[in-house]
């Protein structure tokens, strides 16, 4: 899971209510006029985006004297390291006002925010949790992140376990970013089943929206649930285009399924003219698979064009074989013999393709090399049996 700058922007709005609360104002009257001056001069700073200068003054005025030490300035402090890219100071004045005020909510949502930013996620997901539990008025995102913290903690029992909740609407209509992390803490856990009423409502809630039938494609993908990804990324693909992977993936999902024309239309929409001979071999496996020899064949033949395999040739001697051209399919795995010596199939099928030929003696040559490869052996001994009697039998006639 990445870091969104949603987390950080929206804590920063909810932090900034700080300021307007009563009990804050209070406190800033009880405190020296000294101290007083330098909040409403580092706040006038802030206001013009001069947070260096306004972490500055409040620094100072820190150092000048420890018995001006408050709650309120070091939150204050803390908030304009934050705004100054000094995340890692900002985390000690946040610790520091938390130690004087534990009841400080905005403290500790400022806590999580930098801790965040440090990539320190357990921190940041208890700061997160604490924040919420103080709040009077409780924001559901504010439990969004602590469950996505907790998930980049590798917690991903007590991401799911805040996430839950969250997607049931128990706290409010869900947000889509709460139910990745809910998909995302279910997979880390392999646990796609405790994920599946959220997925039934971010569909409700989110059907319009593509990235809610990606995450359902992941989902379903995740939990080997094979023909429902491949409908979520169908439909993610009626939304958007679908890159040149995507498209490889949707063919093989719809493979998988055993549905090979409309796998073969997504290979076919994968292609670039500087395809691999994987890409040609998924697609022609795909319309062998839906019987339809002669796309096969006019795919075989465009890719051996551009570059010859043994995988390639292999597959054109099939399709061949198929066809009943026994006398081209032999040619075929010939050149795949040749391409890669290694491949007892290879001569396996031409003992096959000259025995179709009536070749018997041709194909007791091939067959006894395949006999040596383990895993057509059998075949190939079953093979020379029937060649050696048909051998025979020529030789009688003759």
């Amino acid at each position: 899971m990445r870091k969104t700058p949603l987390i950080l922007l929206a804590l920063l709005g909810a932090i900034a209510t700080a300021d307007a609360d009563p009990s804050y104002t209070s406190d800033i009257t009880a405190l020296p006029g000294s101290v007083r001056r330098a909040l409403f001069e580092a706040q006038d700073l802030r206001d013009e985006g001069e947070y260096r200068a306004a972490a500055g003054v409040l620094e100072n005025c820190l150092a000048e004297d420890a018995d001006r030490d408050h709650p309120l300035l070091r939150f204050h402090l803390a908030r304009a390291l934050s705004l100054a890219d000094r995340s890692a100071d900002a985390l000690e004045h946040y610790q520091a006002a938390i130690a004087m005020q534990p009841d400080f909510e905005d403290a500790w949502l400022g806590l999580g925010e930098v801790a965040y930013d440090l990539d320190r996620y357990r921190e940041a997901a208890d700061a997160f949790a604490k924040g919420y539990e103080l709040a009077e008025e409780k924001d559901p995102r504010v439990l969004h992140y602590a469950a996505a913290a907790y998930l980049l903690a590798e917690d991903a029992e007590r991401s799911l376990q805040i996430a839950t909740p969250l997607g049931a609407g128990r706290h409010g209509e869900p947000e889509l970013d709460g139910f990745r992390t809910l998909l995302a803490a279910a997979l880390e856990l392999d646990r796609p089943d405790r994920a599946e009423a959220a997925v039934e409502r971010m569909v409700e809630l989110y059907g319009e929206e593509v990235e809610a039938w990606e995450l359902l494609y992941q989902y379903a993908a995740h939990g080997g649930d094979l023909r429902r990804a491949a409908v979520a990324l169908t439909i993610v693909g009626y939304v958007r285009p679908l890159t040149r992977s995507e498209l490889r993936q949707l063919g093989d999902l719809y493979m998988a399924i055993e549905i090979p024309r409309q796998a073969s239309r997504f290979y076919e929409e994968a292609l670039s003219d500087s395809a691999p001979p994987v890409d040609q071999e998924r697609l022609a496996t795909a319309y062998l698979a839906a019987h339809d020899s002669d796309a096969a064949l006019a795919v075989l033949e465009r890719a051996l064009r551009q570059r010859s395999s043994a995988q390639l040739w292999s597959l054109m001697g099939d399709v061949r074989y198929l066809r009943e051209e026994y006398e081209e399919s032999y040619r075929a795995f010939e050149q795949t013999a040749a391409a890669d010596p290694a491949r007892g199939r290879a001569y396996l099928m031409m003992g096959y393709c000259a025995l179709k030929m009536d070749r018997p003696s041709v194909a007791i040559g091939h067959l006894e090399t395949a006999a040596g490869f383990s895993d057509v052996e059998r075949d190939a001994r079953s093979l020379l049996e029937r060649a050696r009697r048909m051998s025979l039998r020529t030789k009688r006639n003759e």
